[in-house]
């Protein structure tokens, strides 16, 4: 009996999280010309020179955007994305970037990335924001075994 009620609380865990957390956020690539040129919410991650990151949250809509808070990031304030994006371009080089809407269409905001690293999207339903996620391998702790 407790192994068929386990299995029972598994498929409706695994079902739940599959088709019930499914965000509604939409992350597309873009090219670095897709941004347009205004100014914006900037948030900035960087753990190293070539790991870095940069959110830019759309002041002027109702929901806001923001990346989840670390050692590494910076919130910079309202910022034009000119300098940024030049960054970007003679530093970086190897990066994406992302646009991030709902799925209705409303553009959220902008992620640029460096390829070094990766990142997630979440809602954060209790405090009506979506909150980037930036994930940097460098960074991870390392066991203390040594394996």
């Amino acid at each position: 009996m407790r192994q068929r009620l386990f299995w029972w609380y598994l498929l409706v865990a695994t079902l739940w999280t599959l088709l019930g957390c499914r965000g509604s956020t939409v992350q597309q690539r873009i090219d670095l010309e897709g941004i347009p040129r205004r100014p914006y919410k900037v948030t900035i991650h960087q753990s190293y020179s070539k790991e870095y990151a940069v959110l830019f949250d759309d002041p002027y809509d109702d929901k806001e955007l923001a990346m989840m808070h670390t050692w590494y990031t910076k919130y910079i304030g309202m910022d034009q994305p000119d300098a940024y994006l030049e960054r970007f371009r003679t530093r970086i080089r190897y990066f994406k970037t992302v646009r991030i809407s709902e799925k209705d269409g409303t553009v959220r905001g902008y992620l640029v990335i460096s390829k070094l690293l990766d990142y997630g999207v979440y809602n954060d339903t209790r405090r009506d924001k979506i909150m980037i996620r930036i994930i940097d391998p460098s960074l991870r702790a390392r066991d203390p075994s040594g394996d």
